[in-house]
């Protein structure tokens, strides 16, 4: 079969080539999946960049890593032990680990059944796999972080990425009153009209603390979801004004039956809500194609840097907008000094954190793990949520996404 092989770190597209690898085989618990759509994130970006590799220890594995987690395909073959679960032709659609032995990155993965659930036959491979993410995020923030009831206020960052889009219609859908922020008047008229309920704040003209008094006459905010994560300092480079349907004519690329479909749904290295497009004269994900390897090991870390936020809220800035007893719930580092902590004592309010990958990589949550995917699939059948989806590819064109 084919795959997307990173053969080491580095921001070359060299660094990530396709080519036939052996195709793997079902056995106990595991199930065959032809990939039909493989969403691209951040994780992705990471992994390739070696920002995991304290985890991963790609140095001591074989040279064949296929990255991608968030899939959706057809069950093509089940292991002995997967009966009465699923059977072959079933569309289904998972989250891989990133421990996983090989990515969706390819025609074929073997995984266990317990990291898929059935897709709705309205709901698209495309929108599916580009929903997981963003959809695990909105879940572990509003019902298991902030335990979000209609009626309370929240406050999305970045409103308009591929995260804040799902995470307001899933707001709306359970009755809060939605706040959001965006940072251009087209930022501002795509939320306008997702929803006419929506508070849109333009941070690019509107001091953010200052209108978020104003909207609550002064209470502050119940909750406030901040959509920065952990990224590698790659973004600086990036052209992040370029949108897949400028450089298609305003025309998706629509692969053919049977072909993968790699949705990129990078929405941190391209927080506005458009497909990172190399400069001119850069690879799609990095510098030109002549650049080298900090090391000549194939799998030396390609950053010396430490990760930074790619959105940065002032923590005093956060701290201050919470009402009492509320939460702020973000992806990435925070650094609160006693004062901060002194604040949010006397206001009962707390952080916390969200890491997606924590669903699958804790054993025990794997029953809420799946009612999550499998409500997320629902939704996006009755139309209740859509996908922000910024651009699909084939296979041999993945190192564009």
């Amino acid at each position: 079969m084919r795959a997307a092989v990173l053969t080491r770190y580095g921001s070359n597209a060299s660094a990530l080539e396709v080519r036939k690898v052996k195709k793997p085989t079902v056995s106990g618990d595991r199930v065959l999946v032809r990939v039909c759509a493989c969403a691209i994130s951040q994780l992705d970006l990471t992994v390739r960049h070696g920002g995991l590799e304290d985890v991963l220890h790609l140095r001591t594995r074989e040279k064949e890593f296929i990255p991608g987690y968030e899939i959706s395909g057809i069950v093509a073959k089940i292991g002995p032990n997967v009966q009465g679960w699923f059977q072959e032709g079933d569309e289904v659609v998972g989250f891989l680990p990133i421990d996983a032995g090989a990515g969706g990155c390819a025609e074929f993965i073997a995984e266990p059944y317990y990291f898929f659930v059935k897709k709705p036959s309205v709901v698209t491979h495309a929108e599916a796999a580009g929903c997981i993410v963003p959809a695990l995020r909105a879940y572990g923030a509003m019902v298991y972080k902030m335990r979000l009831a209609a009626g309370q206020s929240i406050l999305i960052l970045d409103g308009a990425s591929e995260a804040g889009h799902v995470q307001i219609q899933l707001a709306l859908h359970w009755g809060a009153r939605v706040l959001a922020t965006v940072s251009s008047p087209e930022e501002h008229q795509y939320l306008k009209e997702l929803s006419s309920d929506i508070v849109v704040i333009d941070t690019s003209t509107a001091n953010l603390p200052a209108a978020v008094e104003r909207e609550t006459d002064g209470q502050g905010v119940d909750f406030i979801l901040d959509n920065a994560q952990m990224e590698v300092p790659l973004a600086s480079v990036l052209n992040q004004s370029s949108t897949d349907a400028g450089r298609s004519g305003g025309k998706e690329e629509t692969p053919p039956p049977g072909t993968p479909a790699f949705v990129s749904n990078v929405d941190l290295l391209s927080p506005r809500g458009g497909v990172v497009a190399p400069a001119e004269g850069q690879d799609a994900l990095g510098d030109g194609a002549g650049g080298e390897d900090r090391e000549s090991h194939p799998f030396a870390p390609a950053c010396e840097a430490e990760p930074k936020r790619s959105t940065r809220l002032p923590v005093r800035e956060a701290v201050l907008m919470l009402a009492p007893h509320g939460a702020w719930v973000t992806g990435s580092d925070v650094f609160l000094s006693p004062s901060d902590c002194y604040i949010l004592h006397r206001k009962s309010a707390s952080v916390a954190f969200l890491c997606e990958q924590t669903w699958v990589l804790a054993g025990y949550q794997v029953g809420r793990y799946l009612h999550i995917l499998q409500d997320c699939m629902d939704l996006l059948a009755q139309e209740k949520i859509k996908a922000k989806i910024t651009g699909i590819y084939k296979l041999e064109k993945i190192q564009q996404a």
